[in-house]
């Protein structure tokens, strides 16, 4: 948990336009066009953290990818799979840690798992809007694992991925930063997303400055962040079923 605090922390040292930005680049580059995929990943069972991270990343693409070529799925089925692949292969109460900050500290462990809860459905229902918005307006792009190794002694690994957009110039770099945490089921260590850097830009980041002018107030915290959440699913459900 601390490399994570740590690594967070270190991005908060972007400018305030990039916190401002990175969110929707985020959004739109993280998930691949209809007819992307993955390549470059070593098929079976992943042995090493190294390639147990490889293969998080290549889940995720490949099953949002997935996702939108499969036509007969309407949006609210769509969006139960996407939140399936976040849920498995992303850190949210890591994440909610961050964004919250200190506040964190004073939830009890059942507003923690509210916010957690609250979040995953956020990301949940944006990825989704963004994979629908992407199946109109990008062409046969592919996502390609360009580089993988460990940041540091504590175990930290970089995903580096590179995505070939229609219309751009050059390839959009994408980093995933996952950590190994406990196996409750197998005993084991399992990698997990919690950050994901497109163009150098932090999404949890830009998250983190999203959110805490309304955590921060005195007497509002979860109530308000969970408020907030609420408000911005019910805005996207509505644009998308007019």
């Amino acid at each position: 948990m601390k490399t994570v605090l740590c690594h967070m922390k270190k991005c908060c040292q972007m400018k305030k336009t990039a916190m401002l930005l990175s969110a929707s680049l985020a959004m739109t580059f993280l998930t691949p066009c209809a007819h992307g995929n993955i390549v470059n990943i070593v098929p079976g069972i992943a042995a090493t953290p190294v390639e147990k991270a490889r293969q998080v990343v290549s889940t995720v693409v490949n099953g949002m990818t997935a996702v939108l070529k499969n036509k007969g799925l309407s949006r609210d089925q769509k969006e139960g799979q996407v939140r399936k692949l976040i849920k498995e292969n992303f850190r949210i109460p890591s994440i909610v840690q961050f964004i919250f900050g200190r506040a964190y500290r004073g939830l009890s462990q059942e507003d923690r798992k509210r916010a957690a809860r609250a979040y995953l459905s956020y990301l949940a229902t944006s990825y989704t809007d963004k994979l629908m918005d992407s199946a109109s307006s990008v062409g046969s792009d592919t996502v390609r694992i360009t580089k993988t190794h460990v940041q540091d002694e504590s175990g930290q690994i970089l995903v580096t991925t590179e995505a070939t957009v229609a219309g751009m110039e050059k390839p959009v770099a994408v980093i995933w930063y996952l950590y190994q945490i406990d196996d409750k089921k197998t005993g084991g260590k399992v990698a997990r997303i919690y950050d994901v850097s497109v163009e150098g830009l932090s999404e949890s980041l830009s998250h983190q400055q999203e959110f805490q002018p309304i955590i921060a107030p005195v007497g509002t915290g979860v109530n308000a962040f969970i408020a907030e959440i609420e408000k911005r699913i019910a805005k996207i459900h509505a644009t998308a079923h007019q």
